[in-house]
């Protein structure tokens, strides 16, 4: 065999390897795929470029209704695109094989087209009987193109089946939550129609069921990501403004009213900002961790949870010390819980647990490129979007407290992270050992950096 051929039959092999490592991450894993699935993947690289692109050009339509009928379509369609994908890629590999044992193979095959050809009939398992395969490599590779043939095509058929169940699970919910929250949806609607229909002892219900519809979207939409594309089916009604609605509804209950049922309203809320955690993450979306509504706002909604029959709370000490005290339930429900525990900790505030979760480890292990601290863990691949959450949330803590020294240790290692050589990250250090001059993780980090 000549070596030009046996580089074409190895070309071949890696395309079909590609292909079928994708369609078994991507089908048969009920997980997120592992960091080295995720770089190989065809199927990651073919969503999210295609995805820019597609929301690009729906954003450019003058209406809502077109805009939304456009970016609707992009869910299903890439799933046909990932299908066309697949058969073409593997056609493509088992061509080039095939025509690397073109001499094996009756009548030979005179181009790379022919061979492309003759993969796809054996893949599509058509049979012509035009081309007929003599040896036994040539054998073996059309008999396994035929057996991926059917195998793709009843994996892909279970692709759908999954899809659509957990389409129509998380859809049911959306729509059911907007006849008490309406649609936009919203948490202090969903709060006045129970109170007005009499119906209060059914709200525990409500965060009890969004809690588990949390859950389980966290765990499909991670597993089968494309699932996220797929936008509801309904005007004004998506799946993140209701969870966001049932979080707010859970907010309130456990800030501003006085009576509630705080106990499923702060699970609920923990499942939910659980799941949108891990979301923004995986999505690689800005993390904005800030509070999103405004004083007068609030107040509003205040009056209306008023008129419609709830006992509340003093405002000042909902808005000032009943946000406190959600984070610090929350934070004892979820910290150090997630898939990352060190991002946790800094979610909720708690900077001596985050700091705890690098005292193991020496300055050395902390700052060598590759830190056990991330290395093996879920934040492998993720180094950026550690950084730039680290760096957003304890720049909001500095804003609040200039002289926190965690914050300023934190944000000097997840800036040395990414950029080794940054000056920024050794002056957050040396500022760290500033404040906190007896810390010694400060001070032995700030000594080992001076020696690089």
């Amino acid at each position: 065999m000549q070596l030009t051929s046996m580089l074409q039959g190895a070309l071949g092999a890696v395309v079909v390897v590609v292909i079928l490592l994708d369609v078994f991450l991507t089908v048969v894993v009920p997980r997120r795929a592992p960091n080295i699935g995720r770089r190989v993947r065809v199927s990651g690289w073919l969503i999210v470029y295609l995805w820019r692109l597609w929301r690009e050009v729906g954003l450019r339509f003058s209406t809502p209704e077109r805009r939304e009928g456009f970016l609707g379509t992009f869910g299903a369609l890439v799933v046909v695109l990932l299908l066309d994908t697949w058969v073409g890629g593997l056609i493509m590999g088992y061509g080039l094989m095939l025509f690397s044992l073109h001499d094996q193979i009756r009548p030979e095959h005179e181009s790379l087209g022919t061979a492309v050809y003759f993969a796809g009939v054996s893949l599509l398992t058509l049979g012509f009987g035009d081309f007929v395969a003599t040896d036994g490599p040539a054998r073996l590779v059309s008999l396994v193109a035929a057996g991926n043939g059917l195998g793709l095509f009843a994996m892909v058929i279970t692709l759908l089946f999954t899809l659509y169940g957990s389409f129509q699970r998380r859809e049911v919910a959306v729509v059911v939550l907007e006849a008490g929250a309406g649609a936009p949806p919203s948490g202090v609607t969903l709060l006045e129609t129970y109170a007005l229909a009499g119906i209060l002892n059914d709200l525990p219900r409500v965060f009890a069921d969004w809690q588990a519809w949390a859950a389980e979207v966290l765990d499909s939409h991670l597993a089968y990501p494309v699932l996220a594309y797929f936008r509801s089916s309904h005007d004004n009604d998506s799946w993140i403004s209701s969870l966001g609605a049932v979080m707010d509804a859970a907010t309130l209950v456990l800030t501003t009213i006085e009576d509630g049922p705080k106990g499923w309203a702060k699970l609920s809320r923990a499942v939910g900002g659980h799941c949108l955690e891990d979301l923004v993450m995986y999505f690689r979306l800005p993390a904005q961790p800030e509070v999103g509504v405004e004083r007068d706002e609030f107040e509003v909604a205040r009056r209306r949870l008023e008129r419609a029959g709830f006992t509340l709370r003093d405002p000042d000490a909902a808005w000032d010390a009943g946000l406190i005290r959600l984070v610090a339930e929350a934070r004892a429900e979820q910290a150090g819980s997630g898939a990352y525990p060190l991002l946790d900790h800094l979610f909720y505030g708690d900077y001596a647990a985050a700091l705890n979760v690098m005292r193991p480890y020496k300055p050395a292990e902390l700052f060598d490129p590759t830190t056990r601290l991330v290395k093996g863990t879920t934040a492998e691949g993720w180094e950026q979007q550690v950084t730039d959450s680290i760096t957003t949330t304890t720049g909001l803590a500095l804003q609040l407290k200039p002289d926190l020294a965690a914050a300023y240790f934190l944000r000097g290692w997840a800036v040395h992270l990414i950029s080794p050589a940054s000056p920024a990250a050794l002056a957050d250090i040396r500022r760290a050992a500033e404040l906190e001059p007896n810390e010694k993780l400060f001070t032995e980090s700030l000594a080992y950096l001076k020696k690089k």
